[in-house]
């Protein structure tokens, strides 16, 4: 039994936590059923507990490395839209004026 830790930054343990954990179960039956503990909520922490046989630690660890680059690449191709109010203020202006001239 070996016990490691992998970084997967915090802001990403919610995406790959999701579905009802189905992609953690996920990888864990395909690594021969390796503990993958996640911190709390409430912390702040990117660290990522895997417990296993060494060989099968390594291969979640490298799958859920994958995971989160997929994760990553697939939210850095959506547009982004600035949290700035004035933006966002003039995003409704905007599409407000866009409905009334079409209206017209």
């Amino acid at each position: 039994m070996t016990e490691q830790t992998v970084d997967i930054p915090h802001a990403m343990h919610a995406s790959l936590q999701s579905a009802k954990g189905a992609l953690i179960r996920a990888v864990r039956d395909e690594c021969g059923g390796v503990l993958i503990r996640f911190p709390s909520a409430t912390s702040n922490s990117d660290k990522v507990l895997l417990k296993g046989p060494e060989d099968d630690v390594q291969l979640a660890k490298k799958l859920l490395l994958d995971l989160a680059n997929d994760t990553v690449s697939s939210m850095s191709a959506l547009p982004t839209i600035s949290s700035d109010r004035y933006s966002v203020l003039t995003l409704r202006r905007t599409r407000v004026l866009s409905l009334s001239l079409a209206f017209v």
